[in-house]
């Protein structure tokens, strides 16, 4: 947890700050982007996502986010004014945005990944949340491609769409789009997530 803890307090520039970014473990490393200031680290619900979903919900137990009482009053606020639709798809859940239709999309699930991904990077344009490799942090053991299902041009892909700017032709393992968590190194494991047994 240091490096996290390191990556948000130190400057971006700062030996510290750039020791610990060098060390983080980010989901899809050939695409993400650090922002200049980590305000959050966040992990994304990939063993209930769909390929051709643009949006991911937010994996339940992990947040390590920057002190900012402002960010705790736009959720209040973002929770009172109820912007949820229950329509499944791109444009639903969250600000008909996406982040709806799965496991926790109405509350912290949904509302975390719709927080850092939309309103606060509109209101902190240099800085954002960071989602880090699923398999090496709040791990629960899953798979992250899609076998089997309705979609069968999807079949093989990683279950994350593709949202840090790659493609969906290259939105598999041996692209670097994912990874097997059943598979992952222990070693390499900080924390686990003990969740439902439908999982994995």
């Amino acid at each position: 947890m240091d490096d996290l803890f390191d990556a948000i307090l130190y400057d971006k520039d700062s030996i510290e700050g750039k020791e610990a970014r060098s060390r983080l473990q980010i989901q899809q490393p050939l695409y993400q982007k650090l922002p200049e200031q980590i305000d959050a680290f966040l992990t994304r619900d990939v063993a209930l996502a769909k390929p051709w979903f643009h949006r991911q919900v937010a994996q339940g137990g992990f947040l390590v986010a920057r002190t900012d009482r402002s960010v705790l009053d736009k959720y209040v606020e973002i929770i009172q004014a109820a912007n949820f639709s229950s329509k499944c798809g791109d444009d639903g859940g969250w600000g008909n945005l996406g982040y709806g239709c799965q496991m926790g999309a109405m509350h912290y699930q949904g509302v975390v990944a719709y927080y850092y991904d939309h309103i606060h990077t509109l209101d902190h344009a240099k800085s954002g949340a960071v989602e880090l490799d699923s398999c090496a942090w709040n791990q629960i053991g899953h798979s992250v491609t899609y076998d089997t299902g309705l979609r069968p041009e999807y079949i093989g892909a990683c279950r994350q769409a593709p949202i840090y700017g790659g493609t969906d032709d290259k939105n598999r393992p041996e692209w670097g789009g994912c990874h097997d968590c059943r598979i992952f190194p222990i070693e390499q494991t900080n924390t686990i997530h003990y969740t439902a047994c439908a999982k994995p």
